[in-house]
């Protein structure tokens, strides 16, 4: 009897130490799970806080960009000096401006592309890239431009060429086939010759007023030694007069030279008015 009476008063003992401990521990649970749901409150309400500050200075600087913007076009519409425009440092960096009909504004290294046009024997492209992160990025990019223009422009005017040289040279029936061949040959030979003959006479750079580089170049490239090139590889693969492709390509060249330099004449004009 009095094993058992002792036996209660330890698991009675035992309870009033357990109770308490298993209280204090749920209750210390229960603030440090409070004390992390205010945490993440707190930093959800921070997160919030700080995308509303970003939202807001994004408008801000939206709304800044877009008052330069009409700022910049507006100066563009209005300011014109001694019969040129002036060098307004739009955020297109002087790049064609289309506004009045007018497609050529003076940009550095426009002088000399004009005086490269009037070059005979010489076809000219100006080379104009803006926005880039580094100044070799940005002469990279303006000779890309520049060439490309150039090389379209000039096959193009060697594509006549052989037109008009196909129709004095073929017969009705063999013309399609001949033009075909020789074309291609001219194209693909023209093309290579560009690219190795292209000088660059001007190259300027510059920075926008957003920190980016920019670059402007005139280059040019001979266009009779383009020619010849043509001519000493197709006649390797095709049978071709060559005093008369040589006629014919420069008649297209003349042709094409006068075009474009009275172009830019009444641009010029117009610009000056």
């Amino acid at each position: 009897m009095k094993k058992i009476v002792l036996l209660a008063t330890v698991v009675a003992m035992s309870l009033a130490v357990v109770m308490p401990a298993q209280a204090q521990s749920r209750k210390e649970k229960k603030a440090a799970a409070k004390a992390q749901w205010e945490m993440e409150q707190k930093q959800k309400a921070e997160e919030a806080a700080l995308l509303h500050e970003l939202k807001m200075d994004s408008l801000k600087k939206a709304k800044q960009a877009r008052e330069e913007d009409e700022a910049w076009e507006k100066e563009l519409k209005n300011q014109k000096r001694e019969g040129q425009l002036a060098k307004i440092k739009s955020k297109n960096q002087m790049e064609q401006v289309m506004e009045g009909g007018v497609q050529l504004i003076y940009t550095p290294c426009m002088d000399e592309f004009i005086a490269l046009n009037k070059v005979k024997g010489q076809m000219a492209a100006q080379g104009i890239s803006s926005g880039q992160p580094t100044q070799e990025s940005a002469e990279l990019n303006a000779n890309r431009v520049g060439l490309s223009d150039l090389t379209t422009r000039l096959l193009g005017v060697i594509k006549n060429g052989v037109e008009q040289y196909s129709k004095d040279t073929s017969t009705p029936d063999k013309q399609r086939s001949v033009e075909a061949q020789l074309e291609g040959l001219a194209m693909s030979i023209g093309e290579k010759a560009i690219n190795k003959l292209f000088v660059v006479d001007c190259r300027q750079f510059g920075k926008d007023r957003y920190n980016n580089y920019v670059c402007y170049e005139a280059l040019y490239v001979p266009v009779e030694e383009v020619v010849e090139a043509i001519m000493d590889e197709a006649v390797k693969k095709v049978d071709i007069d060559k005093a008369l492709f040589r006629k014919r390509m420069q008649a297209e060249l003349d042709a094409n030279a006068a075009k474009e330099n009275a172009s830019l004449q009444q641009q010029r004009a117009e610009i000056e008015e």
